[in-house]
């Protein structure tokens, strides 16, 4: 956790050639300010843009619970929306590693791992641009694990295009796998996905999840890091459709993206704009104690590496230290 804190506060400066946007604070504009307990120990704050120039902050609170706040582009809070934020879910239990993405009608649907029961489950909530809640009070049950089950794990998210979500996550304990869902706008589970999480790799090779990006035609590249080629975690991407059907020419196990020697980590994509997605990764193939270096990966639309791209992956930084 970080240290306990009265506020959350982000600066984001609006630059106009040599002005800067004078309804902005100057050392951040606050987010969430007061002296109630739940506004202490602010974990994991993360922002997403609303569409009208402001943004959409969500985080895990002083009591262990999932809030949100909207900030216009003149540095206020939104219409609607309380000085402190919403709750964006009602049940019992810690509510912690947030994380957020548009809904792509100036609202967010945010998701988090959920203590409210053991094992964890995973929960998500969908706040519209007036700061209301779209699903239960309670939230939305992504994956309900039923007892002596196994632990979900670092729920990610992307958009689907048509304001719901693509959610993926790994599984621990017995046999570590990865699932996913596509939950539409209205909290429905889209057509052709399993309830608790379509499986987007099962091998016996310990997955562990990383990034979820989008494909621009309503389904996502998930990629993550295993451990079938030892002594190596390398990194491997799929791609599945808005329908869960895996993308035509992708391999059920996934696309090799870097199998140099030594372990990659802590990886992030992004979309390449044409349906594939790039990714960069600490990487530690460097022998001694230089450092982690960070390196890149590109996969295209088709499941093939693009010319000029090679299971090496490409060097970003490799300064020492």
């Amino acid at each position: 956790m970080t240290s306990p804190s009265p506020l959350i506060a982000i600066l984001l400066v609006a630059a106009f050639a040599t002005s800067v946007n004078a309804d902005w604070t100057a050392n951040g504009t606050p987010i969430s300010v007061g002296t109630g307990p739940e506004l202490g120990s602010i974990v994991r704050p993360t922002i997403v843009p609303d569409g009208a120039g402001g943004a959409i902050v969500a985080w895990t609170d002083g009591t262990g619970r999932a809030r949100a706040q909207r900030i216009t582009d003149q540095g206020a809070i939104a219409p609607g929306w309380p000085a402190d934020g919403i709750a964006l879910c009602t049940g019992d239990g810690l509510q912690n590693y947030v994380i957020a993405i548009s809904d792509g009608a100036g609202g967010a649907i945010v998701t988090w791992l959920d203590w409210r029961r053991q094992p964890r489950d995973i929960y998500a909530q969908r706040v519209l641009a007036n700061g209301t809640l779209a699903w239960p009070a309670s939230g939305l049950p992504i994956s309900a694990t039923t007892p002596g089950g196994v632990d979900p794990e670092w729920p990610r998210a992307c958009s689907d295009g048509a304001g719901g979500a693509l959610i993926a996550w790994d599984v621990c304990c017995v046999e570590r796998k990865i699932l996913a869902v596509r939950v539409l706008p209205d909290g429905a589970l889209a057509p052709g996905w399993t309830a608790n999480g379509t499986v987007i790799c099962d091998q016996a090779v310990n997955p562990i999840l990383s990034s979820v990006v989008p494909d621009g035609a309503g389904g996502a590249l998930i990629a993550w890091s295993d451990y079938r080629d030892p002594p190596s975690w390398q990194i491997y991407a799929t791609r599945i459709g808005s329908d869960a059907m895996p993308a035509m020419g992708w391999p059920a196990d996934g696309v090799l993206l870097c199998s140099a020697i030594g372990d990659r980590y802590n990886f992030e994509g992004i979309p390449d704009g044409a349906g594939g997605g790039l990714f960069v990764s600490a990487d530690n193939r460097s022998a001694g104690s230089t450092g982690s270096d960070l390196y890149a990966a590109h996969v295209s639309p088709g499941g093939t590496l693009p010319t000029g791209w090679t299971t090496a992956g490409i060097a970003v930084c490799t300064a020492i230290g």
